[in-house]
């Protein structure tokens, strides 16, 4: 107990309570934890027994729309005059280029975006910050598609990373529509009834990286009359104050990302 109480304040740079007292007035401990258990219990009691949820499937889906529509827009005009169409999807860093960097900059604090987060992800329980270093600009193939595309791949259930054994954090990959979009659809069925989500311009859908198995398939007797095109932007939800462990969690999922990014891509 001691020990994990440490590494927790180790994490959130910040001293324990008992050691501000422990060597001058001993007896204060017994106070407190005479006073402290009462309260332990009650907030059990109160969560309808909050322990055992952990270990019941929960719908953690971040589905809204953007207030940063003007990001959006610029977006969809940048691809439609920079990006050539292509027999395979197309992947770009959004950092790296002029045109792209401001709008999609101001989608990654977009206010819409973090208040989807904070109704699952309660302000005074977690921190959630953006992984820039993962985020990129997806484009589908046109034409003569090739055999083995990100497209392809993204039709089979699947998860995009493997870092589920990672606890309290969840690294979230967050997809942001570009262009007008009918046809393709994102399914979920493990951890709750499938939700099928058509992500249409300035639709967002987010979901664990690691954890949430999906795929995407066509909605029957729709198309789309322009390339669907997506923003995808990442972030590290942590319980708050442990800044420490949410980069650490950050740091594997971009390197992994990065690795897997560039074997995908040769």
């Amino acid at each position: 107990g001691y020990g994990l109480q440490d590494l927790a304040h180790w994490l959130c740079v910040e001293q324990t309570m008992m050691s501000s007292y422990i060597k001058t007035n001993p007896t204060m401990l017994i106070v407190h934890t005479l006073w402290l258990m009462p309260l332990v219990i009650d907030s059990v009691l109160r969560r309808n027994c909050f322990l055992p949820k952990l270990f019941v499937s929960r719908n953690r889906n971040v589905f809204c729309q953007v207030a940063s529509r003007k990001a959006v827009e610029d977006l969809r005009e940048w691809i439609n005059q920079e990006v050539p169409a292509k027999p395979e999807t197309t992947h770009l860093w959004p950092h790296q280029h002029k045109g792209t960097d401001g709008p999609v900059t101001a989608l990654e604090s977009d206010a819409a975006i973090m208040a989807g987060f904070r109704k699952v992800f309660a302000s005074h329980h977690f921190d959630i910050l953006p992984v820039v270093e993962m985020n990129e600009i997806y484009v589908t193939a046109v034409g003569a598609i090739k055999e083995i595309t990100s497209d392809a791949v993204f039709y089979t259930p699947h998860t995009d990373g493997p870092y589920w054994w990672l606890p309290g954090a969840s690294l979230y990959r967050v997809l942001v529509g570009v262009t007008p979009n009918t046809m393709v659809r994102t399914r979920f069925n493990l951890q709750h009834d499938t939700e099928d989500k058509v992500v249409d311009m300035y639709d967002v859908l987010g979901f664990d990286y690691n954890r949430e198995l999906h795929w995407i398939d066509h909605v029957p007797g729709q198309s789309n009359k322009e390339r669907r095109s997506l923003i995808k932007l990442h972030f590290i939800v942590y319980p708050k104050g442990w800044h420490r462990y949410g980069k650490l969690c950050a740091s594997f999922n971009t390197g992994y990302n990065t690795w897997a990014r560039n074997n995908f891509l040769r």
